[in-house]
């Protein structure tokens, strides 16, 4: 879900070495299915690039596709995916700008004609709207007396390509590590990392542009890592990984303003980081980096409160990052920086977790974070 999630986990004085999310696939129909991992390959000597995997759908089992990994540029820490599955949009930190990949057949990456597009300084986080016709991007700019801000893009549905919004950038607190849209489009929120807080906006639903929403910054825990929106309710989800604990929130429909689920906080592994939920919305998985394991919750889609699984945390590798669910709900895939691959787990019917046969997978070509699942059948 970022790059070096090692060591923004164990030395937060290195945030803006990467600190991004990846935004959700949308739930699309059943078919063929492409895992897309980002590898900030430089702890391992290894080169920035993009692996795309090729996800069974009768066992879950990760093979690499022809050509994988891609190149990408300078230090990718985030990707999103378009609603179409035709493109990939890798932020990249190092380079300050974003890689926009076409998919093509059986998930062969090539990179767009204008690739890559400049961006802000230091992207933490990538994320597309639910219509595909915006992309916004967290960045961070030290020494400036408000260094984060939010870019937003027009997306070409035909090319890719994107061209900043002339109101770009949004001011964004101190350090937004992480960004997503809520499930109506109507809204988009960011984990401000330092100051310990949610960011809320209004999106205008013609021009992408981004305003206040009132009541904002919302109260979160320490170092609230990720956020993460539920696909069928209204509800907000943010593992902080400085208290080791899950904040849950209620999103006004109206509004977008936030209110604490009863019982929020809900305790965690320690370190989480990365936050999935199935395409129903009935599970929510969070990553523990230094407790190496994944806890999962059942989701209660009236009052949306978490209720630990039976048999959770469930173990995982050594420095589990980021995590994804598939598009029908069967699989979910968790990246590990310091083992260079990917778990793969089938998920039961209440939500327990037992491994794929052959997991892990890999190498995926060095310090693996944000992962996404594509549904190809839309391609």
């Amino acid at each position: 879900m970022r790059s070096l999630s090692a060591c923004c986990t164990l030395l937060l004085a290195t945030l803006l070495t990467g600190c991004g999310s990846s935004s959700a696939p949308p739930t699309l129909k059943s078919g063929p299915e492409l895992v897309l991992v980002t590898n900030y390959g430089t702890h391992t000597g290894q080169p920035y690039t993009v692996s795309a995997l090729s996800l069974s759908s009768s066992n879950g089992i990760l093979t690499q596709v022809s050509g994988s990994p891609f190149s990408v540029g300078n230090a990718p820490n985030s990707l999103a995916v378009d609603p179409a599955g035709k493109f990939a949009y890798v932020a990249d930190l190092g380079s300050f700008d974003i890689t926009v990949l076409s998919i093509g057949s059986g998930g062969v990456l090539a990179a767009v004609a204008g690739s890559p597009f400049p961006t802000g300084n230091n992207p933490q986080a990538i994320t597309m709207h639910k219509s595909g016709k915006f992309l916004y991007v967290a960045t961070v700019t030290p020494g400036n007396p408000t260094p984060g801000a939010i870019w937003a893009y027009s997306v070409d549905a035909s090319t890719g390509a994107i061209v900043p919004l002339a109101e770009s950038p949004f001011p964004a607190g101190q350090l937004p590590s992480s960004i997503t849209t809520d499930r109506s489009g109507m809204f988009l929120y960011a984990g401000d990392l330092t100051a310990g807080q949610i960011l809320g906006y209004s999106i205008d639903q013609s021009t992408g542009a981004l305003t206040p929403i009132p009541g904002s910054p919302f109260a979160a825990g320490t170092f609230p890592f990720a956020v993460v929106s539920n696909p069928t309710a209204e509800y907000l989800y943010v593992p902080n990984q400085g208290d080791n604990d899950v904040s849950a929130y209620a999103i006004n429909s109206s509004s977008g303003a936030l209110a604490p689920v009863s019982g929020s906080p809900f305790a965690a592994g320690s370190a989480p980081l990365s936050a999935a939920l199935n395409p129903s919305g009935g599970f929510l998985y969070v990553t523990n980096a230094q407790s190496a394991n994944v806890s999962a919750y059942t989701v209660d889609g009236s009052t949306g409160v978490l209720t630990e699984i039976s048999g959770s945390p469930f173990s995982a590798g050594t420095s589990p990052d980021g995590v994804t669910v598939d598009t029908t709900g069967a699989f979910l895939d968790v990246t590990d920086t310091a083992l260079s691959d990917v778990l793969a787990y089938s998920i039961g019917t209440g939500g327990a977790l037992t491994p794929v046969s052959g997991s892990p997978f890999g190498p995926t070509g060095g310090a693996p974070s944000a992962i996404v699942v594509v549904n190809l059948n839309t391609n």
